[in-house]
């Protein structure tokens, strides 16, 4: 948590050295997420781009452009997407990569980061196949926090949910634990926002094929599934399931899951944020705390706000597996409470 602690207060001495107030969030968001990711899989070897320029073109390098689509195109789609990409320049993560494998020469000797763990493993692993492990988790803990903080702040600026803002500010306040100094932050009202934003942008939102168990045929919902049968659920769509969610499903409303427990219980069955069962996200608790700290720290002392006659283009944007806002942009003015 110390981590992810300094790496809040160093998102706010940017927003406190900004001109104007002005930040693109989405930029210091990912940065933001690189920070605490890395943090915990290397120590102190992790990175500090929100204020490092080194740790900023690595996260340019791994945010900015379809290098996971690509990869994907090039497995799925043989041999149509070896003719198409070769018309394009290739990019590859060189900075990240040689980041990884400096680290994995000269780990931490610190035994709450992973590489520590992966260094002391039996059978012993091969530092490529530590620096693998460490890249896996780099990759798919930067784009899916970030992108879900950088939909939060935006929804929170519009117009319309500065009430909402307002009322976290006062949940926030009137608690005793939350102050700057606590180390888990939370109210839950800030939960539910936080549970609304990845309900309604769900970062992993399309379809994750899963093969049934080959030992016998399973009926679900009166519906026969055989056994090898390949099956997936789409978050997206069923985290916009008005049987589920209410009329409402298309809006942003926290307090729904503020309701009775029951009502809150079957909610929590239709939410795949995060996924499920043996399979399901292993950073989803340090992605929740990630987003706890920060928006705490935040929202405790500042109000935010769209800049008027900015409008971000926030459409979530396919990246085949993750998505993200098509603009990859996002100025929001941060204005000191």
């Amino acid at each position: 948590m110390d981590d992810i602690e300094e790496r809040s207060q160093a998102f706010l001495r940017k927003v406190e050295d900004s001109e104007n107030g002005y930040i693109d969030v989405y930029r210091y968001a990912h940065c933001f997420a690189l920070d605490c990711a890395s943090h915990f899989l290397l120590g102190k070897m992790g990175t500090k781009s929100i204020e490092e320029k080194a740790g900023m073109e690595i996260m340019e390098e791994m945010t900015y452009h379809s290098s996971l689509k690509n990869q994907l195109l090039t497995l799925y789609l043989q041999p149509l997407s070896t003719f198409f990409l070769s018309l394009f320049p290739k990019r590859s993560t060189p900075l990240t990569n040689t980041y990884i494998l400096s680290s994995c020469r000269h780990p931490p000797q610190e035994p709450h980061s992973l590489l520590h763990a992966l260094e002391h493993a039996s059978p012993v692993l091969l530092e490529t196949q530590n620096a693998a492990e460490i890249l896996d988790h780099l990759a798919a803990g930067i784009d899916t926090t970030g992108a879900s903080l950088t939909y939060l702040l935006h929804t929170l600026s519009l117009p319309s949910h500065l009430p909402i803002q307002e009322k976290l500010h006062s949940s926030l306040t009137s608690q005793p634990q939350n102050t700057p100094e606590s180390k888990e932050p939370s109210t839950p009202y800030l939960d539910a926002i936080i549970t609304e934003t990845l309900r309604l942008y769900p970062q992993i939102p399309m379809s994750q094929p899963r093969l049934t168990p080959s030992s016998k045929p399973r009926i679900i919902d009166h519906y026969l599934i055989p056994p090898n049968s390949t099956v997936s659920v789409q978050a997206w769509s069923l985290h916009r399931n008005p049987a589920i969610f209410g009329d409402d499903a298309e809006i942003s409303f926290p307090e729904r899951w503020l309701a009775d427990a029951d009502r809150v219980r079957e909610m929590e069955r239709g939410f795949l944020a995060f996924g499920r069962g043996g399979r399901a996200c292993t950073g989803r608790d340090l992605s929740l705390a990630e987003m706890r700290h920060l928006i705490q720290r935040i929202y405790t002392q500042y109000r935010t706000r769209i800049k008027e006659g900015y409008e971000a283009d926030m459409e979530m944007e396919d990246q085949i597996i993750s998505s993200r806002p098509r603009g990859q942009e996002c100025i929001l003015i941060f204005e000191k409470r």
